[in-house]
C-alpha cells in the first residue's frame, strides 16, 4: 500500500465503489423523518440509541424506525455497542457509523437529497411491478440483479444468512404501498417468512418461504421443500380466514449471490 501511494496512487473507498446503495436510499427516502435526522447525527459523529430487533419481524419496515435501524445494523451500515435493557425489557444499543466508507455512503445520499430530492429506482419499481403482474421469471431476474450488485459488498460472514436475506427482501418489498407486508407471524401451524396482503381485501396475496441452499441439496429439492413447508404448515390459513382465495405461494432459495424462485401450481 505504501508503495502504491508513493507512486502517486490515490486511496478510495472500495466498499462504496463495488456495491449499490439503492436499498439504503429507498429506506432513507421513504422511511420516517426520524431516520433521516438520525443519519445526519451519525455522520457528524454523534451516536444514537435504539432498540434492535434481532428476529427481523417487520410488520411494516418503513413505519418502524427500530426495524430500519435493525436492518442497517445487520447489513453492515452500523455497529452496535453498550447493550442495556430499557423500561420495556427490550435490548437497546448505541449505534454508530463503523468506518469512513459507510460515512461516505451517507454523505452521498444526503447530497442527493439536497441536489435532486429523494432518489427513486426504476429497476426496483419494475421488479415490484413484475411481482404484481405475476411475471415471476422477470421478478427473479431483477431480484438476482439487486442481490449481485448489493451483496457484492455485504459481509455476511458470522451472521445468519437467512436473516440477512429476509431483511434485504423486506426492504425491497416495502415499496409496495398497495400491500401490507409482514413477516414471522403465526399462521396455521407455524410462522411464515414473508406475507403480502393486498390492502382493501381484494387481489392476489403472496406467501414467501426462504431457504438457504444446503451443500447436500439440489436447487430443485430446496425449492420443493420450501413449497411443501408452506402447505404442511398451512401458512395460508390467516389469508383464507380473511377471505382471500387467490394466493401465490412462492419458494425462494439462495446461495451466496444467486437466487432461485419457484411457485406452487
Amino acid at each position: 500500500m505504501l508503495s502504491f501511494v508513493n507512486k502517486g496512487g490515490v486511496l478510495a473507498p472500495y466498499w462504496v465503489n463495488t456495491g449499490s446503495d439503492v436499498l439504503l436510499r429507498h429506506l432513507l427516502a421513504d422511511g420516517p423523518s426520524q431516520i433521516r435526522m438520525g443519519v445526519e447525527s451519525l455522520i457528524q459523529g454523534e451516536p444514537i440509541r435504539s432498540v434492535i430487533n434481532d428476529k427481523l419481524a417487520f410488520p411494516d419496515l418503513l413505519s418502524e424506525t427500530t426495524n430500519i435501524w435493525s436492518f442497517m445494523l445487520f447489513s453492515g451500515y452500523l455497529k452496535a455497542s453498550d447493550p442495556v435493557k430499557n423500561s420495556d425489557d427490550l435490548m437497546e444499543y448505541t449505534l454508530q457509523v463503523p468506518n469512513r466508507e459507510v460515512r461516505t455512503v451517507f454523505f452521498t445520499i444526503i447530497r442527493s437529497w439536497i441536489n435532486n430530492g429523494p432518489v427513486k429506482n426504476d429497476r426496483l419499481e419494475l421488479m415490484l411491478q413484475a411481482l404484481r403482474a405475476g411475471d415471476i421469471e422477470y421478478f427473479e431476474e431483477l431480484l438476482n440483479d439487486f442481490v449481485v450488485h448489493t451483496f457484492s459488498y455485504y459481509d455476511t460472514n458470522g451472521r445468519e444468512p437467512e436473516k440477512v436475506y429476509q431483511a434485504f427482501l423486506l426492504g425491497l418489498l416495502a415499496g409496495m404501498s398497495d400491500y401490507e407486508v409482514s413477516s414471522n407471524r403465526e399462521s396455521g401451524f407455524g410462522r411464515y417468512d414473508i406475507l403480502l396482503r393486498p390492502k382493501g381485501g381484494k387481489g392476489q396475496a403472496v406467501i414467501m418461504e426462504l431457504k438457504r441452499l444446503r451443500p447436500t441439496e439440489t436447487v430443485e429439492k430446496a425449492l420443493s421443500s420450501a413449497l411443501q413447508q408452506i402447505e404442511d404448515k398451512q401458512y395460508d390459513a390467516v389469508l383464507r380466514q380473511d377471505g382471500f382465495t387467490d394466493i401465490l405461494k412462492m419458494a425462494i432459495t439462495f446461495d451466496g449471490k444467486r437466487v432461485w424462485i419457484k411457485i406452487a401450481g
